[in-house]
C-alpha cells in the first residue's frame, strides 16, 4: 500500500492511507454559519457556504465569480442581480446526515421514534433534529447493539466534554435517548460500543 489521501464528497469523508499502517477516515468539517443573508453589492470574488439557508438580494458586478453553497435552501429574492459578464454558481450540498449527499435539493429523512429503518445499514446512530434548540434525540442502529453498555459523550469545539452518560443496551434498544439543556454552539456527539465509535456534528441555536 502506498501513501495516499482522498476526499469523497458523496459521503463527506476524507480518507488517508499510510504505507503499512492502514487506512484512516474522518468526516469533513461542515460550515459553522447556520444561515446567511446577503444584501450588498459584491466587489470581489466570494465563496459562501452555510449549514442551512442562504437568503440573497445581492448584486454581482461583471467580472466577479460568486458561489453559494447551502445545506438546505438558497433563496434569491427581488433585488438579486447577476450582471452580464459575472459568474454565479449556487448549489445545495448538505453536511453529513448519514444519507448520500448530492448537488441537488433533497429532503432530509428525519426518523420518528419508531422509524429505525431511517438509519442506513452501516450507520451507527442518528441525531435529530439537527440543527436543534438544545433538545435532541439519539436513535441507535439495532445492528450495532449487542450487549454491554453504550458510552455517550458530547464535546464542544475545544474538545471539552459537556455531557457524558452510559446506558445498558437494553435501555436504548429500539428507543431514542433524549438530551436537553445545551446552550447555543457547535458540538460533536460521540458514541462508543463494543469497540466501535461514531461521531456526529450538531448545531444548537436557541
Amino acid at each position: 500500500m502506498r501513501n495516499a489521501i482522498e476526499i469523497n464528497y458523496k459521503i463527506n469523508r476524507i480518507r488517508v492511507a499510510t504505507n503499512g499502517r492502514g487506512v484512516w477516515e474522518h468526516p469533513l468539517v461542515c460550515p459553522e454559519d447556520i444561515d446567511r443573508t446577503e444584501t450588498a453589492t459584491y466587489t470581489s470574488d466570494q465563496y459562501l457556504e452555510v449549514f442551512n439557508n442562504i437568503y440573497s438580494t445581492a448584486i454581482i458586478n461583471p467580472g466577479l465569480s460568486i458561489t453559494y453553497r447551502a445545506g438546505n435552501e438558497i433563496i434569491l429574492s427581488d433585488g438579486f442581480i447577476a450582471n452580464e459578464g459575472s459568474n454565479f454558481h449556487a448549489f445545495i450540498h448538505p453536511c453529513d446526515y448519514g444519507i448520500p449527499n448530492s448537488f441537488r435539493t433533497a429532503p432530509l429523512n428525519i426518523p420518528s421514534e419508531n422509524e429505525n429503518q431511517a438509519i442506513t445499514e452501516n450507520e451507527f446512530f442518528k441525531v435529530y433534529p439537527n440543527p436543534n434548540n438544545g433538545s435532541f434525540s439519539i436513535l441507535f442502529n439495532e445492528n450495532f447493539l449487542y450487549s454491554g453498555s453504550i458510552e455517550i459523550s458530547i464535546l464542544d469545539l475545544a474538545g471539552r466534554i459537556v455531557y457524558s452518560n452510559s446506558k445498558e443496551v437494553h435501555e436504548i434498544y429500539d428507543k431514542p435517548l433524549t438530551i436537553s439543556g445545551l446552550s447555543s454552539g457547535v458540538y460533536f456527539v460521540s458514541v462508543k460500543s463494543q469497540g466501535k465509535q461514531g461521531f456526529q456534528k450538531i448545531i444548537v441555536a436557541n
